[in-house]
């Protein structure tokens, strides 16, 4: 009787520690969620706002021509941003 009252108290304790760590689980997939979601955003952000090299080199030092008058509407569309 005593031994199997000890393998009940064990078998409680790991159902404890089985739910602690599901609800550990949860919380760090929540957290890998939030920071998915951050980059994505953050991604979203600087693709919007940083000047290509290419296009900083086309507006400083190329001909003026079509090419370059593209590089200005693409300049200006990131800093009406």
């Amino acid at each position: 009787h005593e031994m199997l009252l000890g393998f009940q108290a064990d078998l409680s304790g790991l159902s404890g520690d089985i739910r602690q760590l599901q609800d550990q689980s949860r919380s760090l997939a929540v957290q890998v969620d939030n920071r998915r979601d951050a980059e994505e955003g953050l991604r979203l952000f600087l693709e919007r706002i940083v000047v290509p090299p290419n296009l900083a080199h086309v507006i400083c030092r190329g001909e003026v021509d079509e090419l370059f008058l593209e590089c200005v509407k693409d300049l200006e569309e990131k800093y009406a941003y």
